[in-house]
């Protein structure tokens, strides 16, 4: 397989429910197969995506939408997540904690009644 060096956004928008975190969790892992990712990178990409979907959904009201967009460049995926905010940003320290450690960088981004939830993910490419 050849590996994805670099990509134009992939966007998904899912409803504020946990059922459909399944769905971005698929996604995100399919787009770093692209990249050819270890397996290790592919649990790791999973495992951010169901955090930061998850941190939304404790933000978020029924109606909402969680939007996640995923790029790659040279190596490196990131993901955003973005959806509606409607109390003041608390995030769960746990899934907090564990995106800080499994990505190499992440931030929050409250603008306009939204947060946004950026990270940045090394993948291992093969040689």
């Amino acid at each position: 397989m050849t590996a994805l060096a670099a990509s134009g956004p992939v966007t998904l928008t899912i409803p504020v429910d946990p059922v459909f975190i399944r769905l971005a969790r698929l996604v995100a892992t399919g787009f770093a197969s692209q990249m050819a990712a270890t397996v290790a990178d592919l649990d790791d990409v999973r495992t951010v995506v169901d955090e930061l979907c998850s941190l939304l959904l404790a933000q978020s009201g029924p109606g909402d939408q969680i939007t996640i967009t995923l790029t790659a460049d040279d190596g490196v995926l990131r993901a955003t997540a973005a959806a509606p905010s409607r109390r003041p940003w608390e995030p769960d320290e746990l899934s907090e904690g564990i995106v800080r450690v499994l990505a190499d960088d992440y931030r929050v981004d409250q603008v306009d009644g939204h947060v946004e939830l950026v990270v940045a993910k090394s993948v291992e490419l093969p040689s």
